[in-house]
């Protein structure tokens, strides 16, 4: 699904933190050409190379999530490691973390780090 599918979905979407989750969307897609959008999980995923490395999660609606994955399955117990020191990403196994935004603050707090995460992440995982 094209991006131009991905501003339809969005337009239907009615969820708390949409003003949040069109900006980092923008944010994120905006940051490299080569970045591109589908629908996965009834929601925006960012795509490299075709991809899906970035998948933001939008239930349940109290919160929006953004997955940091290197694709469908889990991950196999390897020994993949990504540089993050930020803090804000709880990664629960080496290939796969997850931002959780619960609050406008939340978000904040922590839109510029996730956008520079999100394409250093779809970079490292060419």
């Amino acid at each position: 699904m094209p991006a131009a599918n991905v501003d339809s979905f969005l337009e239907e979407l009615d969820h708390p933190f949409e003003p949040q989750i069109a900006e980092l969307r923008l944010m994120i897609s905006r940051s490299d050409d080569r970045i591109t959008e589908v629908i996965k999980w009834n929601a925006p995923s960012f795509c490299w190379n075709g991809a899906d490395r970035v998948t933001f999660k939008l239930n349940p609606s109290n919160c929006f999530q953004i997955i940091f994955h290197r694709g469908a399955k889990k991950d196999a117990g390897d020994s993949y490691g990504f540089q993050d020191k930020s803090g804000f990403v709880e990664w629960i196994s080496p290939g796969r973390g997850i931002v959780r935004i619960a609050s406008p603050k939340d978000f904040d707090e922590v839109k510029d780090s996730v956008a520079d995460i999100a394409l250093r992440w779809m970079k490292a995982n060419e």
